[in-house]
């Protein structure tokens, strides 16, 4: 079976703004794209919009690769993936903050992963026990929905990059 894989918006934003920037590794976004086209990646349209609440050049690159976005509402699984919204919610409540509208849209990663065998991936960590919020990996971890992080997304699919280096 190919592997697919669900994105945190958290995943973009931190590889776009810092290790990724395209200024520095142009060859990461492109391999994204292709992934996407590839339909092995995938983000849900609340990530999208999460991203293009900012209207930067992060956004305009999620408007120019629309193949990333799985839309509920044309997925054919969608009452599925809303019951498993509404599982996650009965069942790990602190995963969204509404008074802070904070982590709104992570339910719907996970949910749409967990109908779809996929993985998600998030640049969150797991919480102690003794915390009562929870995150993203103790969630999956309590429905056992595979997870972690960009880097072991590539690790997993092999990914390598090679440094060009242009001299002045």
């Amino acid at each position: 079976m190919t592997n697919l894989y669900y994105l945190d918006a958290n995943v973009l934003i931190t590889a776009w703004h810092g290790y990724y920037s395209p200024a520095i590794a142009p060859t990461y976004w492109e391999w994204l794209a292709e992934m996407a086209n590839k339909e092995r990646i995938f983000c849900t349209e609340i990530v999208k919009e999460e991203i293009q609440n900012k209207d930067d050049d992060l956004a305009q690159w999620i408007k120019s690769n629309p193949c990333i976005i799985r839309r509920l509402s044309d997925n054919s699984h969608a009452e599925e993936i809303q019951e498993k919204v509404r599982q996650i919610m009965v069942e790990c409540p602190t995963l969204v903050n509404f008074k802070k509208q904070k982590s709104e849209g992570d339910p719907f990663v996970i949910a749409h992963a967990w109908v779809a065998g996929a993985t998600v991936v998030t640049k969150e960590n797991r919480l102690s026990p003794k915390n009562r919020n929870m995150n993203i990996p103790d969630v999956c971890e309590h429905f056992s929905i595979p997870w972690l992080d960009d880097f072991g997304m590539l690790r997993e699919l092999g990914v390598r990059f090679n440094i060009y280096h242009r001299s002045s």
